[in-house]
């Protein structure tokens, strides 16, 4: 069930692969506490705008296409961010071939 609320096409869904590229905000304060996008008062979830208002830091996480299929789309996303830092996870038991 989890996969299928992540998945937004068709074919991710009949494949079990995502192609979509999202991102995802996280805000620390100055003190290192995190910036909570869910808050206690409110039902309604934090927009990525307001968490980067309440931060000193930030750190966008981004999650691509694993499929080798997709690289183009995975080496986009990672070159397109303008990241300080990149983290790729490779699969040892499928690495890429080319």
């Amino acid at each position: 069930k989890s996969r299928t609320s992540i998945m937004k096409h068709r074919h991710e869904i009949e494949s079990g692969r995502t192609s979509t590229a999202t991102t995802h905000l996280m805000g620390f304060r100055s003190t290192g506490e995190p910036v909570v996008a869910r808050d206690k008062l409110r039902a309604k979830r934090k927009t990525e705008d307001e968490v980067a208002r309440e931060s000193h830091r930030i750190v966008t996480l981004m999650d691509l296409a694993g499929h080798e299929k997709y690289l183009k789309t995975t080496v986009h996303g990672v070159s397109s961010g303008m990241a300080d830092y990149a983290l790729i996870l490779v699969n040892s038991r499928h690495p890429p071939t080319h």
